[in-house]
């Protein structure tokens, strides 16, 4: 019989918390890039216009700074460029910080809130070439292979359809449509209607990072499972700590002053309160 055969109870309290301070969490990293895209998606499609109003406003008015100025001079460049640098991350700075917060709030979710940045640095004792060809065979790879798969079926149904309304005539970003309308209003029509499509392959892309996770999970408490020695030998291992013997003393003494409380109650006189 096999070890994982053998591993048929459930992981212990302490075992729990082992495994958590070591950083074994359930954690799908898809799920926090498509969370991640997903936010950054939904905050361009919401403040994209506005995004290259200001961008289209600094562009100008750089321009003409240029225009105006005689003769461009090294400070006169340095102020240039220190007026771009701020505009650029004035603009930015808001979608940088999003992206950020989104990607490490769906991780913290993920790992209920664990920050352990120990679990993050290598650890080469653990390295081995057995282990790595034993887990080209897995079922943890056959699992990334379907989620990848999945993934792909995701990004090709969104992009027919998104394809779809390129080419249906009369659609408002048909290329006849495109032709006839301005410039602007044209390129700002199709990139909206390329953001949509893209917001619908992250939102499935985000299901299936989900189905990833719960897979994760499950493949954690696979892992954390033990052999009934295991669980006898921590049991053994907790009643002879030091520490659990202490509260079982304590255990017992409190139960022992109760019992003779109640001895002590039940033995004495009710009518001039002496002893028996």
């Amino acid at each position: 019989m096999s070890d994982a055969d053998q591993r048929t109870e459930q992981a212990t309290a302490v075992r729990r918390r082992q495994a958590r301070e070591e950083g074994r969490v359930a954690l799908s990293r898809d799920l926090v890039a498509a969370a991640t895209l997903l936010a950054a998606l939904l905050y361009l499609r919401a403040k994209g216009p506005a995004l290259c109003d200001r961008l289209t406003q600094n562009v100008g008015e750089l321009f003409a700074t240029l225009g105006s100025t005689r003769a461009l001079t090294i400070e006169t460049a340095s102020g240039l460029g220190q007026k771009v640098f701020l505009q650029g991350v004035g603009l930015f700075l808001p979608l940088a910080l999003l992206v950020w917060a989104s990607g490490a709030f769906s991780g913290l979710v993920q790992t209920g809130f664990l920050i352990r940045p120990q679990a993050a640095s290598p650890q080469f004792q653990h390295v081995s070439a057995l282990a790595g060809i034993g887990r080209l065979v897995s079922l943890r790879a056959g699992s990334r292979g379907l989620f990848a798969t999945l993934k792909l079926g995701v990004l090709a149904v969104t992009v027919y359809y998104g394809g779809r309304l390129l080419f249906t005539p009369g659609s408002e970003i048909a290329p006849d449509n495109l032709l006839a309308t301005p410039l602007f209003a044209a390129s700002s029509g199709a990139v909206g209607r390329v953001l949509d499509v893209t917001i619908y392959a992250a939102s499935g892309l985000l299901c299936v990072a989900g189905l990833d996770w719960f897979f994760q999970r499950w493949q954690l408490e696979r892992d954390l499972r033990m052999t009934r020695t295991e669980v006898r030998d921590e049991q053994k291992e907790q009643e002879s700590s030091p520490e659990v013997r202490r509260k079982g003393q304590r255990l017992r003494q409190s139960l022992g002053q109760q019992v003779l409380s109640q001895w002590s109650e039940r033995t004495r006189d009710p009518g001039d309160g002496g002893e028996r």
